[in-house]
């Protein structure tokens, strides 16, 4: 299952998120696809800041 594992800013309190994508045609999605996705959602996570 690819994901993608992103730390969370220190100043919002460090830690992290993982992101993982499946397809339905189980063909394994490419690196650029993850962080594409990953800059879709984590802006939509309560308390998310950019850092």
């Amino acid at each position: 299952m690819p994901t993608a594992i992103v730390p969370a800013p220190a100043k919002d309190g460090g830690g992290s998120y993982e992101i993982a994508i499946w397809r339905q045609d189980d063909l394994i999605p490419d690196g650029t696809a993850r962080f594409r996705v990953a800059d879709k959602v984590l802006p939509t996570v309560p308390g998310w800041t950019a850092g």
